[in-house]
């Protein structure tokens, strides 16, 4: 079918037929690259095709060469290479051409032609050098229309973006950075057009790294830049407006110390303009550009107080500034009182704890503690909550007096939360929560510990909201309890007494009708904190509370009986699940494994109902069952015939994590059952093979897949004989594939991946080496398929050690690879590891920490010895 019919198919609103559309274009992009993106970016360039058509290939193309996983990326950008130089070059004028044409805001051709861009910066740097050069000739050149200098920027600020950072350092980005700099400068003057100045301000946001971090422009240059980003921060429309301030905050720290006072009158003008906006995107980019400013403030206080030689050496608010800064965010805080998207309470909350710390003159402490004071019982409940927030700003490590300020103000948090409004009492534990953080006497307690702990568990009743702060509140009072009772004399017994109280009022709120997930994570994570810190005191509570979560979940089951499964029994076996899975982990295995296996019997009863439906289940469920794998061991043997069916299922989930999840259990259930799960073989092992030559497959299913093929073959022993060809043959395509892709700088993120990415072949390559242990019979026929990949399991040791960094990390793994092939091989692979580099790594390895690594070096230099000893009397 023509490549056309097929995108216009992929636009239908016909959900079958936009399948079939997008099917057909994954076929082309896979068989014949070249010729895909050519006729991409033929519709691109062809007027007669309507707009969406044209922004649709736009789409399709950029997807074909840019990803956001580094590995896909140099793939794409391999496969660029490959196409034939007057292909590309045609492509790229293609989308020049098109370029003109576009008139969407942004345009969409432009990030496309960053895409191709960043791609022909991998593939060729002469050809990215010009293409960059047209690009910035466009947006200078006075002939160009305001569109196309539009659309030339944006292009530039997109390509900025995209390329990696293991592409910044190039010396061809340090040549053009200069050029980027005026481009957008340029741009930033042209006030007739307000198109080309927010395309400007874009590129620059996207530039910033190049521009700021590569230390390209002058002291001059960066004083007229910042006189521009001020500039146009003053622009009437919204959208710059935003842009700019962004780019403020973003930039200011590296501007900050050299910046003149005529700039600190238009910045502080600017924060004041955009906080006080009508537009509430404009006042979230004016609070966080606040922020920055104040967090910049204390950071140069802390100088001062170290006596470090600070560069800027006036302050940035002035005591009228400074009034008028504090008068805006109370009346910000009175205003946004409830939770918010875009967290402008709690960014307003971080500009006045900065405030308090850097100006240690009491002026702030003292308006602080004013409003407070005015406006704590206030009928209002903002001014309440604003009050509460506010006096959250004074509770820093580095308050001289919070000791006394916090035993005068313990009970007014406990009174807050019985407050009228769930805000106020949201902010009462948020307040009290990190005060537990802060405290290190624990004499601000001891008359309140009991109606404090009273307080925050009848405040578990409130709303998620409120009951989502208490809970972090009884986590980090957890931390704080393990220090108390440490380090001082603090009487902590009424805790105690409590504890099974507020263990049992946890459980409750995990369990709630209303819970939210958030709610519901908090709890957990309370409940995981208190064990953590204080089950060794209360065991024989956490033993019954497990015992009650055992039950809770066979009520469940009993319950599944009687009626069909739905989404809300779904999420009640999650929360049981993660719930019994803390227990379970803070119980002696003499405890644990009886309840376990109670809890294994009712899970895999209700997973092989028929109403029940394994993709959907919740990633956290077969987590917990793993857990829950890993305490039985081989008593799991009892339950793998009727828990197959079921593993089978969540292997072929949709969901990118569940799968994961069920991978790997798979790799758990295979270690806790041992050669007998060999009996799963048979459908298992096509299942991971599909998953491994699966195009879209996502880096860490990869990684966690491989590792499960690699113990499946180990415990399989010589039944996995029968898969091995297959095996092999997608693990070395994979690795063929990998190494094709060649960087010469690597960057510590992307040489990480790559070593994982070898680790785990080699853990696939250990497993088929092993799995012909102890079987003489078919040994001969094993070697033989191995044998031809003998060259690529050491390559792919070669790698890693090629990368010295990761060695210490990785060394176990080679090392028993090594010892394998020396075992089995003998003189095949005596030629092979008989180089200077692997034995600089055996030294290594003999001089390591870890002592079986040291061992397996020594068996291998013996059978090394061992062979070339051989080797010579044969010649003699």
């Amino acid at each position: 079918m023509d490549l056309t019919n097929a995108l216009e198919k992929s636009l239908s609103t016909d959900t079958l037929l936009s399948r079939l559309g997008q099917k057909i274009l994954e076929n082309n992009l896979q068989a014949n690259f070249q010729e895909y993106v050519k006729t991409l970016s033929d519709v691109i360039n062809r007027e007669t095709y309507g707009f969406p058509l044209r922004a649709a290939a736009a789409i399709k193309l950029r997807r074909a060469l840019i990803s956001s996983d580094d590995f896909r990326c140099l793939e794409a950008q391999h496969r660029w290479s490959l196409i034939q130089d007057c292909i590309r070059q045609y492509i790229i004028k293609n989308l020049l051409a098109s370029l003109v044409t576009d008139e969407t805001i942004p345009s969409v051709v432009a990030e496309c032609l960053a895409a191709v861009g960043c791609a022909e910066f991998g593939a060729c740097g002469k050809s990215w050098q010009s293409l960059m050069t047209i690009l910035i000739d466009d947006s200078l050149s006075v002939k160009s229309t305001k569109m196309l200098q539009a659309a030339s920027l944006d292009a530039i600020g997109y390509i900025c973006r995209d390329l990696h950072d293991w592409n910044r350092q190039s010396d061809l980005v340090i040549k053009v950075s200069a050029e980027v700099h005026q481009s957008i400068c340029n741009g930033l003057k042209q006030q007739d057009s307000k198109h080309a100045r927010l395309a400007a301000i874009n590129a620059l946001n996207n530039a910033l790294n190049w521009i700021v971090t590569l230390s390209m422009i002058k002291e001059s240059d960066k004083q007229e830049l910042m006189q521009l980003i001020c500039e146009t921060a003053s622009s009437d429309s919204p959208a710059i407006k935003i842009c700019a301030v962004n780019c403020l905050t973003y930039i200011l720290a590296d501007f900050y110390d050299s910046m003149h006072c005529t700039l600190d009158e238009e910045l502080f003008d600017i924060i004041v303009e955009a906080m006080t906006h009508q537009k509430y995107q404009v006042l979230v980019a004016g609070t966080k550009l606040c922020n920055k400013v104040c967090y910049l403030e204390s950071c140069l206080f802390k100088q001062r107080w170290h006596a470090a030689y600070p560069m800027r050496k006036e302050r940035f608010f002035s005591d009228s500034r400074l009034l008028q800064q504090l008068t805006i965010i109370t009346e910000l805080l009175e205003i946004y009182g409830e939770k918010d998207e875009d967290n402008v309470r709690e960014t307003l909350e971080h500009c006045l704890t900065s405030l308090v710390l850097c100006y240690d003159d009491s002026f702030v402490r003292k308006y602080v503690a004013n409003f407070v004071e005015d406006n704590v019982y206030h009928p209002n409940w903002q001014y309440r909550n604003a009050a509460i927030r506010m006096f959250s700003s004074l509770v820093t490590d580095e308050m001289v007096d919070l000791q006394v300020l916090l035993n005068e103000t313990v009970r007014l948090l406990i009174e807050m939360l019985s407050d009228c409004s769930c805000e106020v009492k949201a902010a009462a534990a948020h307040v009290i929560s990190k005060v537990f953080d802060h405290v290190v006497d624990s004499s601000v307690f001891e008359p309140n510990l009991e109606a404090l702990l009273n307080g925050l568990m009848r405040a578990l009743n409130e709303k998620p909201l409120v009951a989502s702060y208490v809970c972090h509140a009884f986590a980090r009072f957890a931390v704080a309890v393990r220090t108390f009772d440490v380090e001082t004399c603090f009487n902590i017994t009424c805790f105690y007494d409590m504890f099974p109280q507020i263990i049992r009022k946890l459980l409750d709120t995990i369990n709630r009708v209303d819970a939210d997930n958030d709610l519901r994570m908090a709890a957990c994570h309370a409940l995981d904190c208190l064990l953590d810190h204080c089950s060794k005191c209360c065991y024989t509570i956490v033993l019954k509370s497990a015992e009650i979560v055992l039950k809770k979940l066979q009520s469940l089951q009993h319950q599944l009986e009687a009626v069909l499964m739905c989404s809300k029994h779904n999420h009640l076996i999650s929360v049981l699940c993660i719930t019994l899975k803390l227990f379970l982990k803070n119980l002696r295995p003499e405890d644990s494994r009886p309840i376990c296996f109670k809890a294994m019997n009712v899970l895999v009863h209700i997973f092989c109902t028929k109403s029940f439906d394994m993709d959907c289940v919740d990633e956290k469920v077969l987590l917990a069952f793993t857990t829950f794998v890993k305490m039985l061991g081989r008593v799991f043997n009892h339950y793998l015939a009727q828990f197959r069916p079921c593993l089978f299922a969540a292997l072929r989930s949709s969901k990118k994590y569940s799968l994961l999840a069920a991978v790997n259990l798979t790799a758990t259930i295979c270690q806790a059952v041992g050669c007998k799960f060999y009996l799963c073989c048979d459908e298992l092992v096509p299942i991971l093979l599909d998953i491994l030559q699966n195009v879209n497959t996502d880096r860490h299913l990869m990684h966690t897949t491989l590792s499960a093929m690699g113990i499946l073959a180990q415990v399989s022993g010589p039944y996995f004989r029968k898969f091995l060809r297959s095996v092999l043959q997608t693990v070395v395509k994979m690795q063929s594939k990998l190494d094709e892709v060649h960087l010469e700088k690597i960057v510590y993120e992307r040489g990480y991946n790559l070593c994982e990415m070898h680790k785990h072949f080699l853990r696939v390559y250990v497993g088929l080496v092993q799995s012909m242990k102890n079987d003489h019979k078919t040994l001969k026929s094993l070697k033989l398929l191995l044998k031809p990949n003998l060259m690529n399991m050491i390559n792919v040791i070669i790698h890693i050690m090629e990368t010295r960094s990761y060695l210490t990390i990785y060394e176990v793994t080679w090392m028993e690879m090594l010892s394998n092939l020396c075992a089995h091989f003998s003189n095949e692979v005596l030629p092979r590891m008989d180089t200077q580099a692997i034995e600089c790594f055996l030294v290594h390895a003999r001089n390591s920490k870890n002592q079986r690594a040291k061992k397996q070096s020594l068996f291998i230099n013996e059978q090394l010895q061992k062979l070339k000893t051989s080797s010579l009397i044969s010649i003699v």
